[in-house]
């Protein structure tokens, strides 16, 4: 592959443009989507709250303290990922898994492992000299 193919638009058909510009705008609404999530945790955790109390389970002014158990809900999550990429260790897994499903980054690896064993050649060719 050619440097310039990525950095020339000139040499880009109008789909590629199109294409490039679709992916660039979801990934902004992918990001903006994570934090309108957190929000909408906190929606669902304050009618949660509600809703127990509204039937007797707890017994404290929800309003009162509702930031801290949303701020409390946060970190919680937190500590959550924090187990999971230290502990469990998903978050290696899921990018093994997304780095094979990338076909450019597959075909350069497969292009370093050509590389290396023509390397490990030469000095197998060398020693013997």
């Amino acid at each position: 592959m050619n440097k310039n193919e990525y950095t020339n638009h000139r040499n880009k058909s109008l789909f590629q443009i199109f294409k490039t510009f679709f992916i660039k705008i979801k990934m902004c609404m992918n990001r903006s989507i994570q934090y309108v999530s957190l929000i909408n945790a906190g929606m669902i955790l304050f009618l949660l709250l509600s809703r127990l109390k509204e039937v007797g389970v707890i017994n404290f002014e929800i309003d009162k303290y509702l930031i801290f158990i949303y701020i409390g809900g946060i970190l919680a999550a937190i500590i959550v990922g924090f187990i999971e990429i230290k502990l469990i260790r998903g978050y290696s897994e899921e990018n093994i898994v997304a780095f094979r499903l990338n076909p450019y980054l597959m075909e350069m690896l497969t292009k370093t492992r050509e590389i290396h064993s023509k390397l490990n050649l030469d000095k197998k060719d060398n020693e013997c000299v």
